[in-house]
C-alpha cells in the first residue's frame, strides 16, 4: 500500500501507489464505503508510515442490519513478503450464508490492533444506542482485554462470547483426552441447564482438574444454556454450527424478521460499481512508507 521503505533503502513500487489511488476511486464511485487509514509520523514531511487500514463496504454495513445481531471476528496472517495480519468481522444472513463485514490490515495481533478495529466496527456498524450484538471470537488475550475499551461490545449494550471450537482446542491441548474434548463439546452446545450439569458431573468424575479448569471460564461466554439467547445458537467462529430447536409450539410465533423474505432481499440490494481506467482516478498527495520495523519474512 504506497511506498515501501525496505530494510535497505526507500523504493518506489508502482503497484503500490496503485492500490492507494484504486482505493480513492472505489471510494469515489462506491459512496459512503468506509476507508480509514490510521498512519504513524516520520520526519519527513509528507510521508508516513502505513500502522491500519480499516475497510467496510456500504452494502455491507447496509446488510447487517437484515442479519442476525451476531458478528464473529478473527485475525489472519498475509502470505506476502510483509509480516501483517489480516482481522475480518462477518455475521450471517438468515439463508446461514456469511456476510463478510469489514476487514483491517494491522500490524500484529495487539491490545491496539484489537482495540482499533473493534472501536471502527462500532462506530461504523454500530452507531445507534440501541444496537444490540454478540460479539464470538477465540480466547485471543489481547482481543479479551481490548472488549474493556469498547462499550458496544459490553453488557447491556452487546456480549462477549467464545467460540466452542477453540475452546474444545485449547482444553485438549492442556488434557489431551478426546472423551474429555467431546464432553467439553457437549457441555457447551447444551441448550437445557439441568443436562449441562450432569455433563460437567461426568468430566468432574473422569478428571477434577478438568472440570475446575472449565469452571474458571465464565459459563455465559462458552454455553448454549447460560447463554441467554444472544448467540442465536451459533458456537463457532467459522459461522458453521447453527441450530434452532422448536418443538410442540407455532414456530412461525419464534421466527426473528431476519428470516423474512423481505429482510433477505434486502441484505444484498446494495450495489458495487465498477472501477473503470486510471484516467478517472484521483491524484493522491502523500507518500506512504512501511514501516521498518515489521521485518520482510
Amino acid at each position: 500500500m504506497g511506498l515501501l521503505t525496505l530494510p535497505s533503502d526507500l523504493l518506489r513500487e508502482e503497484d503500490m501507489v496503485n492500490d492507494i489511488v484504486c482505493e480513492k476511486a472505489r471510494l469515489k464511485l462506491n459512496p459512503r464505503t468506509v476507508v480509514e487509514w490510521l498512519n504513524l509520523d516520520t520526519d519527513r514531511p509528507g510521508v508516513q508510515i502505513l500502522h491500519y487500514v480499516f475497510w467496510a463496504f456500504r452494502p455491507c454495513i447496509e446488510g447487517l442490519r437484515c442479519c442476525r445481531n451476531v458478528i464473529s471476528v478473527d485475525g489472519t496472517y498475509l502470505y506476502t513478503k510483509y509480516k501483517h495480519k489480516l482481522l475480518v468481522a462477518v455475521t450471517l444472513d438468515a439463508n446461514q450464508q456469511v456476510l463478510p463485514l469489514a476487514f483491517a490490515l494491522v500490524d500484529e495481533e495487539s491490545l491496539a490492533s484489537w482495540r482499533c478495529f473493534l472501536e471502527m466496527l462500532a462506530k461504523h456498524l454500530l452507531p445507534y444506542d440501541d444496537d444490540r450484538v454478540c460479539l464470538i471470537s477465540d480466547r485471543h488475550g489481547c482481543l479479551i482485554s481490548s472488549i474493556n475499551y469498547v462499550p458496544a461490545f459490553k453488557f447491556p449494550c452487546g456480549v462477549h462470547r467464545f467460540c466452542l471450537r477453540h475452546m474444545c482446542s485449547n482444553f485438549n491441548k492442556k488434557f489431551n483426552n478426546i472423551w474429555l474434548k467431546d464432553l467439553c463439546w457437549r457441555a457447551g452446545a447444551e441448550v437445557n441447564a439441568r443436562k449441562f450439569e450432569r455433563i460437567m458431573t461426568e468430566i468432574r468424575e473422569l478428571n477434577e482438574e478438568a472440570y475446575n479448569w472449565l469452571g474458571m471460564i465464565e459459563k455465559t461466554q462458552w454455553t448454549l444454556s447460560h447463554d441467554g439467547g444472544w448467540r442465536t445458537s451459533i458456537l463457532t467462529t467459522n459461522m458453521s454450527e447453527c441450530v434452532s430447536r422448536h418443538f410442540g409450539v407455532n414456530a412461525s410465533n419464534f421466527i426473528p424478521q431476519y428470516y423474512s423474505m423481505r429482510t433477505y432481499r434486502k441484505t444484498y440490494h446494495g450495489r458495487f460499481e465498477p472501477l473503470y481506467g486510471e484516467e478517472y482516478w484521483d491524484p493522491i498527495d502523500f507518500e506512504l512508507v512501511h514501516n521498518s520495523a515489521i521485518r520482510a519474512r
